[in-house]
C-alpha cells in the first residue's frame, strides 16, 4: 500500500499591521496530504520486521537461560609430564630380589620373601632340591632402561653351595617394572655372567710448571697434615671451607706435589697422599686448587681453596 503524510501547505506572507492594530492568529492553517514513495514505505515495513524479530530473539534466549540454569565452564585437561624412572626404588627392589632368588632354603619361605616384590612367584624356577646360601653384600652391576617403566636391572650376588660347596660372583638379570610408581619383579630372573670393569680413561700428560711446584710443595704439605688433623682453617685462602676428617682419626703425609703449567693467581696440581688410620696405610691421589694471596705484612703465599 502506498504511504500518506499530510504536509502544511505555505502561505503568502501577510502585510506588516498598522500601528496601534493587532494582528490575530489563523483560525485554521492549511495543510495538504503528500503520497510518500514506495522505497521509503518498503524500508519503514523492513525495519520494523527486523526490530520485531531480534525482540523475539532475545526473549527466546531469556527463557532458554532460566529453564537451563548457567552454563557450566569446563576445565581444560591438565597435561602431566613423564618422570624418569625411579632408578633408587628400582635398584634396591631388584637387590633384595637377587638375594631371595638365590637363597634357596626352604621353597615356602623364600616364597614368601619373593612375593614382596614379585606378584605369585610360584617355585620361582626351584625344583626344591639341595640347598644354596648368598653372603656378603650385593651390587648392582648394570641397568637397561627397556621402555618406559620398563627396566633390567643386573645384580652380582656372591653365592655358596654349603660348607664346602663351590662359591663365587654370579649376576642375577633381574626384569623390573614401574607401575603406579611402585616397583616390581616383570618376569622371571635369571643367571647372567657379571661384566668386567669398563677400562679407565686415558689419563692426559700434562707439563709441570717445575719452579711453582717447588715454591708450593710445603704450603700443600701443611695443608694436607691440617687437614687430615681435621682441622684446616689456618691453612687454607681466606673465606674458603674444606670438609675435613673426624678430629684424631688419621694422619697425612704428600708423598708427590706437582703443580700444572700455567698462568694467574689460581692454578691446579696433583697431590699424592699417604693416610694412616690406626695401624693401615692407604694412599689416595687429590686434584688440588691453590691461589696466590697477600699477607698482612705484603708477602705473597700459596694456599689451596679446593681439593677433589
Amino acid at each position: 500500500m502506498r504511504g500518506i503524510r499530510l504536509r502544511r501547505q505555505p502561505t503568502e506572507p501577510e502585510p506588516a499591521a498598522e500601528p496601534g492594530t493587532s494582528t490575530a492568529p489563523d483560525a485554521e492553517a492549511a495543510w495538504q496530504s503528500v503520497e510518500l514513495p514506495r522505497n521509503h514505505v518498503r524500508m519503514r515495513t523492513a525495519l520494523r520486521v527486523i526490530i520485531a524479530g531480534a525482540l523475539v530473539l532475545l526473549a527466546g534466549l531469556g527463557v532458554r537461560s532460566a529453564v537451563a540454569g548457567p552454563t557450566a565452564t569446563v576445565a581444560a585437561p591438565q597435561t602431566i609430564e613423564a618422570s624418569e624412572p625411579d632408578a633408587a626404588a628400582v635398584a634396591s627392589t631388584a637387590e633384595y630380589v637377587a638375594r631371595a632368588w638365590l637363597t634357596l632354603d626352604d621353597p615356602s619361605s623364600r616364597a614368601s620373601r619373593l612375593s614382596r616384590a614379585w606378584d605369585e612367584p610360584g617355585t620361582a624356577g626351584w625344583s626344591g632340591e639341595g640347598g644354596l646360601e648368598t653372603r656378603g653384600s650385593t651390587y648392582v652391576v648394570a641397568t637397561e632402561v627397556v621402555d618406559e617403566d620398563v627396566i633390567d636391572v643386573t645384580v652380582a650376588v656372591y653365592v655358596a653351595g654349603g660348607e664346602d660347596g663351590p662359591a663365587g660372583w654370579v649376576g642375577v638379570l633381574v626384569p623390573m617394572q614401574l607401575v603406579d610408581g611402585r616397583a616390581s619383579v616383570r618376569a622371571e630372573p635369571k643367571l647372567v655372567g657379571v661384566p668386567d670393569p669398563a677400562r679407565l680413561p686415558a689419563v692426559p700428560l700434562v707439563e709441570e710448571d717445575r719452579t711453582l711446584t717447588g715454591e708450593t710443595r710445603s704450603d700443600v704439605d701443611r695443608f694436607f697434615t691440617a687437614w687430615a688433623s681435621g682441622d684446616a682453617t689456618g691453612v687454607t685462602a681466606p673465606g674458603v671451607e674444606i670438609p675435613t676428617p673426624p678430629a684424631g682419626l688419621a694422619a697425612a703425609e704428600l708423598t708427590a706435589w706437582t703443580v700444572t703449567a700455567g698462568s694467574g693467581d689460581t692454578r691446579s696440581g696433583t697431590a699424592t697422599v699417604r693416610l694412616t688410620i690406626g695401624q693401615a696405610t692407604i694412599t689416595s691421589t687429590y686434584q688440588v686448587e691453590i691461589t696466590r694471596v697477600t699477607t698482612s705484612d705484603g708477602a705473597d703465599r700459596w694456599q689451596v681453596t679446593n681439593i677433589s
